[in-house]
């Protein structure tokens, strides 16, 4: 249901990739931190695509529909206590994007701890 939502509401979206990105989830356990909060000019230009939804239940017509309405706004989605969707016109560069994020949480994590 996430990616037909998605698709319907964000005729830009040709491709999808939702994966489940082991660091960018860590990170997100630290507490309150903003994701991707480096001063690296790499992460002000990823930061500026990626948004968060609320933990709803995985499957559910709830987190289709709030995914959907991010993606009218962010390229890249971090779906709380799941994982992170994202949209592009092609797979590659859907992948791109989620592997950069997970780069740049990495980042984040090692210069912190």
């Amino acid at each position: 249901p996430m990616h037909l939502a998605l698709y319907r509401r964000q005729p830009e979206a040709k491709a999808i990739v939702h994966t489940h990105p082991v660091k960018l989830l860590a990170l997100s356990l630290r507490g309150p931190e903003a994701l991707l909060d480096l001063p690296l000019f790499e992460a002000g230009l990823i930061r500026d695509m990626l948004t968060q939804v609320e933990p709803l239940e995985p499957g559910s017509q709830q987190l289709a529909e709030a995914v959907a309405a991010a993606a009218r706004g962010f390229k890249a989605i971090f779906l709380q206590g799941h994982g992170l969707v994202c949209w592009e016109d092609s797979l590659s560069r859907a992948l791109a994007l989620s592997e950069e994020i997970e780069s740049l949480a990495a980042v984040q994590l090692y210069s912190r701890s």
